[in-house]
């Protein structure tokens, strides 16, 4: 079977893994004797070695999935009373990012216990504060998409500006030498 695996580089400019690069065969054997971790929908995952306190969002399912090495896997219990969108942005956040670090160990690469990741403190929002990140996550949505189309017209424009200068300098160069001739 096949087997996708999370790697730092799948997280999109928005925090969101919709999509992984790397694929794994596995031996049957193999595959059906090791329990895998599989990624769901909901899940966020956590870099914990390396690149410390990265944080990605799986909006959709994703067959067949799991993390990859320097990753782990935080699952929201979907009864209690914090949403995976919620917690997201809040280890995003200054504060979020600045209990990685404080939690972080080792010296050329950086990592951080599962214990000390479960022992974070998270501040239990109220419904409507939990409603207010969805809004403020839609708008963040917006304004990364509004950026990638600035970027991509911004590269057009300095592609195909590139192109039509090469064009008129060949142009004007080839008729010289034509009428050197």
């Amino acid at each position: 079977p096949e087997i996708n695996e999370i790697m730092l580089s799948d997280i999109n400019s928005m925090g969101e893994i919709t999509a992984t690069q790397k694929k794994l065969n596995i031996r049957e054997d193999f595959f059906s004797k090791t329990n895998f971790p599989f990624i769901q929908k909901g899940d966020l995952v956590i870099s914990i070695k390396g690149t410390l306190g990265k944080v990605g969002y799986i909006p959709k399912e994703l067959i067949n999935t799991v993390p990859g090495p320097s990753l782990c896997i935080l699952r929201m219990n979907g009864s209690g009373p914090i949403k995976a969108e919620y917690l997201f942005q809040y280890l995003l956040s200054n504060i979020g990012q600045k209990m990685f670090f404080a939690s972080s160990q080792g010296g050329s690469i950086p990592f951080m216990a599962i214990d000390d990741l479960k022992n974070f403190p998270i501040p239990i929002p109220t419904l409507e504060e939990q409603n207010k990140a969805k809004k403020i996550s839609k708008r963040s949505r917006e304004l990364v998409e509004s950026i990638e189309n600035m970027q991509a017209e911004l590269d057009e424009c300095i592609t195909s500006g590139w192109l039509q200068l090469n064009k008129d300098f060949s142009t004007k160069y080839s008729k010289k030498d034509k009428s050197k001739k």
